[in-house]
C-alpha cells in the first residue's frame, strides 16, 4: 500500500484518495489495513524513496469478508464444518493470533488506528460467514464513530457475486456508486 501510493502518480492516480477491496479472506486483511494502517507489520520493508508514506486508505470494500475470524472459527468448529476450522488454523496458526487479528475483536478493544469509510457486500444465505456476524461487526463500528454501509443481497451464498450475471452486475453497481462518493 505505502509503495502504491508513492507511485499513484505514475499511474495518473493521487495516493490519498486510495482505497482497497477484498473479499472473503482479503476482505479481513482490507479491513485490518484499514483500521490499523500504522502497524509495525506493514512497514517492516523499507520504502526508501518515500518514507514519510503510511499505509492508510480512503476507504475499505469488502465483499463477503471475513470480519470475525474467531467467531467463524466457533461457529464451523460448533457445526463440524472442517474446511473452515483447518483454514482459519491454518491462517493463523493459534487462536491467539486468530482473535488478535480480528476485526470484530479491535472494535471491541478500542485498538484500532483508523475508522476508514467501509462498504460491506454480503449474501443474507452466506453459510461461510453469517449474516449475524456481519450485522454485529457494522453496528460495533458504528459504535466507535466509523462509517459502514452494509448491503445485503438476500437469500444469496458466500461469493454470490463472483461469476458473471445479473446479480454481479447488481453488486458491481453498487460497488462503484460507493466508490464515486469517496472519492
Amino acid at each position: 500500500m505505502r509503495w502504491l501510493k508513492a507511485h499513484a502518480g505514475e499511474f495518473g492516480g493521487d495516493g490519498s484518495r486510495v482505497g482497497v477491496i477484498g473479499r472473503s479472506s482479503g476482505g479481513h486483511t482490507a479491513l485490518l489495513l484499514g483500521m490499523r494502517p500504522n502497524d509495525k507489520r506493514y512497514g517492516a520493508l523499507p520504502l526508501t524513496e518515500a518514507m514519510d508514506v503510511d499505509a492508510s486508505v480512503a476507504y475499505v470494500l469488502t465483499l463477503w469478508p471475513v470480519l470475525d475470524s474467531y467467531g467463524r472459527y466457533l461457529i464451523a468448529k460448533e457445526q463440524g464444518v472442517e474446511h473452515l476450522v483447518k483454514a482459519g488454523e491454518g491462517y493463523f496458526l493459534t487462536e491467539e493470533a486468530m482473535r488478535e487479528g480480528n476485526p470484530q475483536e479491535i472494535i471491541e478493544r478500542g485498538v484500532q488506528e483508523a475508522l476508514p469509510p467501509v462498504q460491506v457486500v454480503h449474501g443474507s444465505a452466506d453459510t461461510n460467514v453469517p449474516l449475524h456476524l456481519v450485522e454485529r461487526f457494522a453496528e460495533n463500528y458504528q459504535k466507535a464513530g466509523g462509517a459502514l454501509e452494509l448491503e445485503v443481497f438476500p437469500d444469496q451464498p458466500h461469493t454470490f457475486a463472483a461469476k458473471p450475471g445479473p446479480l454481479t452486475d447488481q453488486a458491481v453497481t453498487v460497488m462503484k456508486r460507493w466508490i464515486a462518493k469517496q472519492v
